[in-house]
């Protein structure tokens, strides 16, 4: 019976379900208050009014900022990718968040990104010990990366770092940040429940013997 109530236990945490976003407000969608006119809103050194994130300048040119798609010119509306609200992250600026990772447990992080000019930077991305950077490109486009954490972090950082020069105009615009963790292969789910099936009948012919 002990071994029946483990097994149980094992598929009630590896249970495939739909997963929540780890990353707190990935759209940027919990800001101050940020209307239409003028549409944005700098995010200085350290500053925290948009939920769940941080922004760290380094001081040199504009810093990163806040932007509502509905601005009144229509600027922004291309910048955007979904819901109101998208980051433009400048030259030099980093935009970070918090996350717990779990060790041994493989997660899919997911964005969606583009450079205003062809000339701005690889977007740098990092998390957990795992790095990578983005190639230029000038249209919103899907990114899709996958990593196994090798220690328990309750607060680990995530972090998004535009490394163009300072001087002229290169902005990585920002939105739709997601992280989960990878779910059990459906294999792996019928083969623990098959085995707490066998496990059971055993039970059952041994208290019948």
């Amino acid at each position: 019976m002990k071994s029946i109530k483990a097994l149980m236990l094992v598929l009630a945490v590896v249970a495939p379900t739909v997963q929540a976003n780890l990353v707190t407000n990935g759209g940027f969608e919990q800001p101050g208050t940020l209307a239409a006119a003028p549409g944005y809103q700098y995010l200085p050194n350290n500053d925290t009014s948009v939920a769940g994130w941080t922004s760290i300048s380094d001081g040199v040119g504009e810093e990163s900022y806040l932007m509502n798609k509905n601005r009144t010119n229509n600027s922004y509306l291309n910048r955007v990718y979904e819901g109101t609200y998208g980051l433009a992250l400048n030259t030099g600026n980093t935009i970070q968040a918090s996350v717990a990772l779990t060790a041994g447990t493989t997660y899919d992080l997911s964005f969606m990104a583009k450079a205003n000019v062809t000339g701005a930077s690889p977007l740098q991305v990092s998390i957990g010990g795992f790095t990578t950077s983005i190639a230029n490109t000038t249209t919103f486009t899907p990114f899709l990366y996958q990593f196994t954490a090798a220690s328990t972090d309750p607060a680990a950082i995530l972090k998004f770092l535009n490394p163009s020069a300072n001087g002229g105009n290169r902005v990585w615009a920002l939105d739709a940040v997601n992280l989960q963790p990878v779910p059990v292969p459906a294999a792996v789910w019928m083969f623990l429940t098959g085995m707490m099936g066998l496990l059971a009948s055993g039970r059952r012919k041994q208290s019948i013997a």
